[in-house]
């Protein structure tokens, strides 16, 4: 079903088992001329980092397309509740990157480095 809906929609397929959706990735690609993004992941990174991590990440970006994936959300009583088996990925971890996110810093940092963000659409329409 997610390769049909990749194909469908020519998108990049994701998910935790990173050996089955690299194997998709590449046949999409072949099939589309997709441009397979270099993804990051936060998860992947220390819920304890500095506020400049995604500063840095910007800095550090290859030319290319990239995905960077976060889970924003509030510090607040719903997401506590959502995140209460969590004890490292919790509500206040996701509202750091809220606020990381949206600082004039992290901005900043886009416009010196040069990125462009751009939507799926986009690059849907630059495929097809």
């Amino acid at each position: 079903m997610l390769r049909k809906v990749a194909r469908e929609y020519r998108l990049p397929p994701h998910g935790r088992n990173q050996s089955v959706f690299r194997d998709c990735s590449r046949m999409l690609q072949r099939a589309t001329r997709f441009p397979t993004p270099s993804s990051l992941r936060s998860e992947t990174c220390s819920p304890l980092r500095g506020r400049n991590y995604y500063i840095d990440v910007v800095k550090h970006l290859q030319p290319g397309v990239s995905e960077l994936f976060v889970h924003l959300a509030h510090d607040d009583a719903e997401m506590r509740a959502v995140t209460v088996n969590f004890p490292v990925w919790d509500a206040a971890w996701r509202q750091r990157d809220l606020t990381s996110m949206f600082s004039p810093e992290f901005r900043q940092a886009l416009v010196d480095n040069h990125v462009i963000l751009i939507g799926w659409r986009p690059i849907q329409r630059l495929v097809r």
